[in-house]
């Protein structure tokens, strides 16, 4: 229930910058951790739907690749023992490249503007809220 208010209050602006890419991200999150069947799953749906018709592919792809990385990172904290690859791998997701940043992909501030074409990463590689990492 906490991700699917999280992702209303992405997808609203209420308390947070509005971000459609997290909202979506949260609740294709809900939707897969959800019983299959339940009312929680149901209603997600018609948000996914909604928030897909109203985004850019491209936003959509960050979405589940946020959403991805999110749910490896429940997982290996949660002491799942089919987190990672594999539980992703079965799920029909890819699978999010670990990270040493110990919190939650979205819960860090955003990455500070760059100049475009300065070091700047290659649009669509970094999930909003997450610190680019850049090569040394």
């Amino acid at each position: 229930m906490a991700l699917q208010r999280l992702s209303e209050l992405n997808r609203t602006g209420q308390g947070v910058p509005k971000d459609n890419v997290k909202a979506l991200g949260y609740a294709r999150l809900v939707e897969r951790l959800s019983p299959p069947g339940s009312a929680q799953q149901r209603n997600v749906v018609t948000m996914i739907s909604e928030l897909g018709n109203e985004m850019a592919l491209e936003e959509v792809a960050l979405a589940v690749s946020f959403a991805d990385q999110l749910e490896a990172q429940i997982r290996r904290q949660s002491g799942d023992p089919a987190s990672g690859a594999e539980n992703a791998a079965a799920a029909g997701h890819s699978a999010a490249p670990a990270t040493n940043n110990p919190s939650l992909p979205g819960m860090a501030p955003s990455p500070a503007a760059r100049i475009p074409g300065v070091g700047a990463p290659t649009p669509g590689t970094v999930l909003p809220g997450v610190p680019a990492t850049r090569a040394q």
